[in-house]
């Protein structure tokens, strides 16, 4: 319904300015709730040191902020502030609507493959582009395409391309750096073998389901923290979970040189059935071998709706306290505005797809074929039994810095079907082709 950005803000700022017969403006009747996240100028030690702008407040803290925010929007989107008495011509993005470079530099480091430091990538890519407005950066790169500098994954699939190993190697790839991570040729041959003709409608849909799911596990969080209002069991905005939307509508684009259909949405969860979260991991029967279903595709912990849902590396203790994918131990007191509290030596973890219940599991499933743990802990095993699946632990389980998630949770898997008396073989299947062709989770 609107032609701009702009255009919304500013029917925005003109109903909030209506002013009722009896004097009074729709802004008096609205309730500025403290649900608002505020991703940008936050100062936290150690995490988020600097304001990212600190020419204006980002907090919704009156009507003069509120319009501030709007005509900060507008300007870095579209080169002009809101309309207040006068038109405005398209401009450069006005000073105090440019990031900070020192606090970029600071908030957001970067690093060699090695650990070691290195010039901060969002500084680069932020602070020297922040005097132009989106809509002159999307005409510069409307001219790299028509000038054939940028070529489409739409226009190299035409041109007959199919992945080579060499497409996903550096210059200083090591062959024999990692021998449990899955090798560049095992995984270009999955991006192929996903876009075959003869299986890439099917693909496509699937892949489809995955973004779709990723978006759903977004807004589903998002309702939640916009209604949370208990200060003792708090819902943390999703953050990690939007930006991992990214990599899923992303592989469809490199799988398929077309975007998703998210038209076709996410197949609804049937109630009290017991889901799995990964490939082999099905506590329902032995030799299901198939991937997550499309009802449990999710990027963050917060999204993961129920039992047995949890995935990737970014696992969350078993007495919850945190929905953010961090690595565990990298976050702070959620009193500093951090995801996850300071965790204790004896911090007991969800196993992968063996997560209590909602919220308690890791995020982005399917689990990538190539991730691993960041450090060592110890798991919390649950069986699920009867009609409800109630979770009852059934032991412990240690797990080793540079694992791989799936045998992790392969592992885990044995274990309570051990506990069941059934006998799965013993060793995981070897990774499915969507397994390959996900990257780690970020």
């Amino acid at each position: 319904m609107f032609g701009t950005i702009g255009q919304l803000y500013q029917c925005y700022y003109d109903y909030l300015n209506l002013r009722y017969t009896d004097g009074t403006s729709l802004w008096q009747y609205v309730t500025v709730s403290s649900q608002q996240r505020d991703l940008f100028n936050v100062e936290v030690a150690g995490d988020h040191p600097l304001r990212e702008y600190p020419g204006f407040e980002a907090s919704l803290s009156s009507m003069r902020a509120v319009v501030d925010m709007m005509d900060a929007i507008t300007d870095q989107g579209e080169g002009s502030t809101l309309v207040k008495t006068d038109a405005r011509l398209l401009a450069a993005v006005e000073e105090k609507y440019r990031s900070s470079d020192q606090a970029l530099t600071q908030d957001y480091p970067s690093y060699t493959d090695s650990g070691q430091p290195a010039p901060s990538a969002d500084a680069a890519a932020r602070f020297k582009n922040d005097g132009k407005d989106h809509f002159e950066r999307f005409g510069e790169v409307l001219a790299l395409l028509d000038g054939g500098e940028i070529v489409t994954w739409s226009d190299w699939f035409k041109a007959g391309n199919i992945w080579k190993k060499e497409d996903l190697q550096a210059s200083d790839y090591n062959p024999d750096g990692n021998p449990k991570l899955p090798s560049t040729e095992a995984i270009a041959a999955a991006l192929n073998a996903l876009a075959a003709p003869a299986v890439r409608d099917a693909n496509h849909k699937l892949i489809s389901q995955v973004a779709a799911g990723a978006i759903a596990g977004v807004t589903t969080v998002l309702n939640e923290y916009w209604r949370s209002q208990d200060p003792k069991n708090p819902v943390a905005f999703p953050s990690p979970s939007m930006g991992g939307t990214g990599d899923r509508m992303a592989i469809c684009w490199a799988l398929f040189g077309q975007a998703p259909d998210l038209s076709l949405g996410v197949d609804p969860i049937v109630p009290g059935k017991l889901y799995h979260t990964c490939q082999a991991l099905d506590f329902s029967g032995l030799g299901n071998n198939q991937c997550a279903p499309p009802e449990v595709f999710h990027t963050c912990i917060g999204s993961n709706k129920c039992k047995a849902q949890g995935g990737c590396g970014f696992v969350q203790q078993t007495t919850g306290g945190g929905v953010c994918g961090h690595a565990m131990g990298t976050r702070g007191p959620l009193s500093a505005g951090n995801c996850s509290p300071p965790e204790p030596s004896n911090a007991l973890y969800s196993a992968p797809s063996d997560n209590k219940c909602g919220t308690f599991g890791g995020c982005a499933v399917p689990i990538s074929a190539a991730q691993v743990y960041p450090k060592s802990g110890t798991m919390q095993l649950f069986d699920f039994t009867g009609e409800g699946n109630t979770p009852a632990p059934i032991g412990k389980m240690n797990f080793s810095e540079g694992e791989l998630v799936h045998d992790v949770a392969y592992r885990a898997y044995l274990a309570v079907m051990a506990h069941r008396g059934q006998k799965p073989p013993p060793s995981p299947p070897p990774p499915s082709t969507i397994r390959l062709a996900f990257p780690p989770s970020t």
